[in-house]
């Protein structure tokens, strides 16, 4: 940035394309909708919402700092790096503040030399920045407050000492009173009576600046922070300090395998059960019970619940809870790619554990709104009283959200080494460095949940982030154990997966035998119920037996063992000896022709109709199947339930997935740079406008168009010209279809630097293109008109 600028916008104008680059980059808010030129873009950055946004996205060095600047700019003279880092207490690292100074210019928060912050970032700090009043008219002269401080003593200093960090205001009755130093009564009596108060209303009072920055030492924040964000402590414990990488990721990819096979557990208890939810949707409290025994963790339940519903595998409908349709996408899916979705679900997860929200320790989404007041961010930075402490502060911190606060964690956890040590307390810390505009937040307590949730996910293992911080869609799977159908069957009547199951696999040996271990590998034991479950579900003896030898790890020939072969008798010569005849339906009729003809037709074999009493049938097919095939008999059948209450059929087991917010796409910070540049210093004229799109006719490019819509709204958009005439372009859009608009409605054309003209048989191609579309474009740029 030029230090000659006389503006914010002679500063930004003399950007090269890196720094453009960087400072849109760095505020995203900017490109959404992309800016047209140069002047769009400097009026939105000037403007208060995206400098607060800015603001907010500043750490505490770079926010202290500001504030700083703002506070001495409040005193009218030109900020001088040296004076600045003494008056911040950092008299020997004038280096960092001139740093710092750089990364606000860079910001488009502060420009020129010396430097000046923007009429809206100096705006956010308040009336009073850094706690110090505007300049007073006449200002006491430092010899005279020394001796006015003697005068008032030790209890005018504490009333002092009250407003000294800010804000500057106080109440008193009847300020504006006239009082001698003779006259005083009073310590307010002394204090207005010597200036060290000055009444600015009839019942309120300002301590001057020269008086604040006098008791102050001069400095104009209480307390310095770090300049750059704290490195991470040692842990207190050596666990894993010792281990080779490659141990450390097989811990963390079991520990991912598990975390899949948690919500695969819980996805198909859900789907067995559909079990009720609670008016607001949410889960009652006797079924997190049951969540909680499949998991063996209450804890890691809830997580478990708030990943599958943030990961869109259930959800809330007609009030119960069920699967969407993307369970079946997700159970398509290898267990590395189970994971990516899952990881990718926790990062913009809004779920946070109910008992932190009841404590007030941790956001609650209902609690998070706009971003928090930079000006109370600032005062937390500087060591100040917490913002709704005093008058001029906001009235209410600003929450970040759940997602949000996992995605800084993710930040901090990918930019540390692989195999850093990472303790709570360390991350609370720099997560604090890093968001001081995120008020209200405990981030000791946040922090202990993140490492938890980055352990369970396997970000983490014995202490220490891992390799799976790398992990993305084009990487190779890092070494998921891939799913089985195989278990070793024991003689202690268990079967032992040596693997992850399929979730077939999984699925048919949990109806035969119980599972007793959590996690990716698992453990069954056969009981006398679960094999007579198997039983009640269909399967003979002889289907048990076949599958479990298909599935043994020994191979076929090896048998099953005696213990299990015994119980699986004992349980089948008991199984039976009463029956229940299953039914799909009940048929009652008047006719006994009609129940003849029924039984006679070729079909009532496959439908399982057999006569049960004079005038009822019973059939295996379900009712709806049966209603259909009494229709097409010519029979008016109706179905009804057990009760005699008309029927109709049943809701779908699969909810639609709840749609989810799409993030815009995108927007290449360098290509975007390159071409505001351009435009600057192009300027298209109208006749340039018509030249630039016949030659991007001509030579067949892409080229980007903004163009006004009939609202004003401006648009940009990727496009390639079909045809000119008669004042209007005809245009196709790059994935999104013709476009037909007139040449005024045409801000700006973007041909790319790097466009070549096409050959002569190419031009000669076009140019026959271009007749038949009713377009003769001219021979060279100079004769192009419309």
């Amino acid at each position: 940035m030029s230090a000659s600028s006389r503006s914010l916008a002679d500063a930004i104008r003399a950007f090269d394309a890196q720094q453009l680059a960087v400072l849109l980059r760095a505020r995203p808010d900017l490109t959404q909708p992309r800016p047209l030129d140069l002047s769009e873009l400097i009026e939105r950055l000037s403007a208060r919402a995206s400098t607060l946004r800015a603001l907010d996205r500043l750490d505490a060095w770079h926010l202290l700092v500001a504030q700083a600047v703002a506070a001495w700019e409040g005193g009218g003279d030109p900020v001088d790096d040296k004076q600045l880092a003494a008056a911040m207490g950092l008299p020997d690292d004038v280096a960092a503040v001139d740093r710092a100074l750089d990364g606000l210019r860079q910001l488009g928060l502060a420009w020129g030399s010396p430097v000046h912050l923007t009429q809206a970032a100096r705006a956010a700090f308040g009336e009073h920045p850094g706690g110090l009043a505007a300049v007073s008219p006449t200002p006491l002269a430092p010899a005279t407050i020394d001796e006015a401080l003697r005068a008032v003593g030790e209890a005018g200093r504490a009333v002092l000492d009250r407003l000294v960090w800010g804000p500057p205001t106080g109440t008193v009755q009847r300020a504006d009173r006239a009082v001698t130093r003779e006259s005083a009564e009073s310590t307010m009596d002394l204090l207005l009576a010597w200036g060290l108060l000055r009444p600015i209303g009839p019942d309120q009072v300002l301590l001057p600046r020269e008086v604040a920055l006098r008791l102050r030492g001069g400095r104009l924040v209480r307390q310095p922070v770090p300049t750059q964000v704290p490195a991470w402590q040692a842990p207190t414990s050596a666990t894993g300090a010792s281990l080779p990488a490659s141990l450390v990721d097989r811990a963390a990819i079991g520990s991912a395998q598990e975390l899949t096979s948690h919500v695969v557990a819980v996805l198909d208890d859900i789907a067995a059960r559909t079990p009720r939810a609670l008016a607001t949707g949410g889960v009652p409290k006797r079924e997190m019970g049951t969540f909680t025994r499949l998991v063996d963790d209450a804890r890691l339940a809830e997580f478990v619940i708030g990943i599958t519903r943030g990961a869109g595998l259930f959800t809330t409908r007609g009030g119960l809870l069920m699967p969407t349709t993307g369970l079946d996408d997700f159970l398509d899916l290898d267990a590395f790619a189970r994971w990516l979705l899952v990881r990718d679900a926790w990062r913009s997860l809004t779920w946070w554990p109910a008992d932190l929200d009841a404590a007030g320790r941790a956001p609650a989404e209902e609690m998070t709104g706009s971003s928090a007041s930079s000006r109370a961010a600032s005062q937390r930075a500087a060591g100040q009283p917490e913002p709704g402490a005093h008058g001029d502060a906001p009235t209410h911190p600003g929450l970040p959200t759940s997602a949000a606060l996992r995605e800084a964690a993710w930040d901090e956890l990918v930019a540390a080494t692989r195999g850093t040590a990472v303790v709570a307390d360390s991350l609370a810390e720099r997560l604090s460095w890093r968001h001081p505009a995120w008020l209200g937040v405990d981030w000791p307590g946040v922090a202990r949940q993140l490492v938890r949730e980055a352990e369970w996910l396997g970000l983490m293992a014995f202490g220490r982030t891992t390799g799976l911080l790398d992990a993305t869609r084009s990487t190779p799977d890092p070494g998921f154990t891939a799913y089985g159908d195989r278990f070793v069957l024991q003689s202690d009547l268990t079967a032992v997966a040596p693997a992850p199951l399929d979730h077939d696999t999984a699925a048919l040996i949990g109806v035969m035998a119980n599972r007793e271990s959590h996690g990716a590998a698992a453990t069954y034991r056969f009981t006398p119920a679960s094999l007579e479950r198997a039983l009640d579900a269909g399967w003979s003896v002889q289907d048990i037996s076949e599958w479990l030898t298909t599935h043994n790890e020994s191979g076929a020939d090896a048998g099953l063992p005696a213990p299990l072969t015994s119980l699986l008798d004992d349980v089948a010569r008991q199984h039976g000896k009463v029956r229940v005849m299953t039914l799909g339906a009940v048929v009652q009729l008047d006719d006994p022709a009609t129940e003849a003809s029924l039984l006679a037709d070729p079909r009532a074999e496959d439908l399982g109709l057999i006569a049960l009493a004079p005038g009822v049938l019973g059939a295996a097919a379900e009712p709806a199947e049966l209603v259909a095939f009494l229709r097409q008999r010519g029979l008016a059948p109706v179905a009804q339930s057990s009760q005699g209450v008309q029927i109709t059929t049943p809701p779908s087991r699969r909810a639609p997935a709840p749609a989810r917010p799409v993030a815009p796409p995108p927007v290449d910070a360098d290509a975007l740079a390159a071409a505001l540049l351009r435009r600057e210093s192009t300027g298209l004229s109208p006749e340039q406008i018509v030249q630039a799109l016949t030659r991007a006719y001509r030579d067949d490019l892409w080229v980007g168009v903004d163009w006004a819509d009939d609202n004003g709204a401006t648009h940009s958009h990727t496009m390639r010209v079909l045809s000119m005439g008669s004042g209007v372009v005809n245009l196709v859009r790059r994935a999104a279809g013709r476009l037909s608009l007139p040449v005024t409605r045409i801000i700006a054309v973007d041909i790319p630097a790097s466009a070549d003209a096409p050959s002569d048989a190419g031009k000669a191609a076009l140019h026959e293109r271009g007749c038949s579309a009713g377009l003769n474009p001219p021979a060279s740029s100079s004769d192009r008109a419309m």
